[in-house]
């Protein structure tokens, strides 16, 4: 897999070591991690996640694997931040190994954009901390409400 970057729609900042993501046709905020934006921009189409790897031990990035970059192209492409493959040529981004130290980390943390006029007219949501379950109004947008055991209420956690 030879990943591209997708550019079309993005307004792209860089915050120190992390890039800030605003993807204005999906209405979603990306934050990456130093290593997440740094296998994003070698995403050139023509190179892959051994070269990847390779380039990033160059610059002193460590500790750095295929299974980590594998990772990152992982989490870029469920954010949909990579160009979608022609359906004749695609090949999925390769799985990390399991089960390998260092590969657990949050590499991009997104959020949804709601516009005024949406939030203004949704239902009501419970907050983080607040209840919810039967007869509450559900959790809002990146909670999910946890239950204890056969309870019929919970609270509404990331």
């Amino acid at each position: 897999m030879m990943p591209l970057v997708r550019r079309e729609g993005l307004y792209v900042e860089r915050l120190g070591d992390e890039v800030l993501v605003v993807d204005g046709e999906r209405q979603r905020v990306h934050c990456l991690s130093r290593l997440a934006a740094q296998v994003w921009e070698l995403c050139d189409g023509a190179t892959g996640p051994g070269a990847m790897a390779s380039r990033l031990k160059g610059r002193g990035v460590n500790p750095v694997s295929e299974d980590l970059v594998a990772l990152a192209l992982r989490c870029l492409q469920a954010a949909d931040l990579l160009a979608r493959p022609d359906a004749q040529s695609a090949e999925p981004v390769p799985a990390p190994g399991r089960d390998r130290p260092g590969l657990h980390k949050p590499m991009i943390a997104s959020v949804t954009l709601q516009t005024v006029s949406h939030a203004e007219s949704s239902a009501p949501c419970s907050g983080i901390g607040e209840q919810c379950g039967v007869a509450q109004p559900p959790c809002c947008p990146g909670l999910a409400c946890h239950l204890e055991g056969r309870q019929m209420a919970g609270q509404c956690r990331p």
